[in-house]
């Protein structure tokens, strides 16, 4: 039995999953594409706790960030890791 391909859906089937897979990235920061020369801005504390999803990507600090409310009963960070604070990021502890 012979398989053929056509192009046009053979590059779809491999662009468009990369597509989606970079898509949340461009909503995750407040800038950049994550490039050495074009670093993931990260100015909240929703953004830096993101940093921890992302392997081998570029970021850049856009400014401080003040984990008290983020971590404060009923914030984003206290819902998911309780009185524990703040987890450590893997690889820069």
């Amino acid at each position: 039995m012979q398989l053929t391909f056509n192009k046009k859906y053979v590059f779809a089937l491999c662009v468009l999953p990369a597509f989606f897979i970079a898509l949340p990235a461009w909503a995750a920061f407040s800038g950049g594409n994550g490039t050495p020369g074009n670093p993931y801005i990260v100015t909240t504390a929703a953004e830096l706790n993101a940093v921890r999803d992302y392997s081998w990507e570029h970021f850049k600090l856009g400014n401080d960030i003040n984990l008290a409310s983020y971590l404060a009963s009923g914030g984003a960070g206290y819902a998911k890791w309780g009185s524990a604070g703040w987890l450590p990021i893997a690889g820069f502890t």
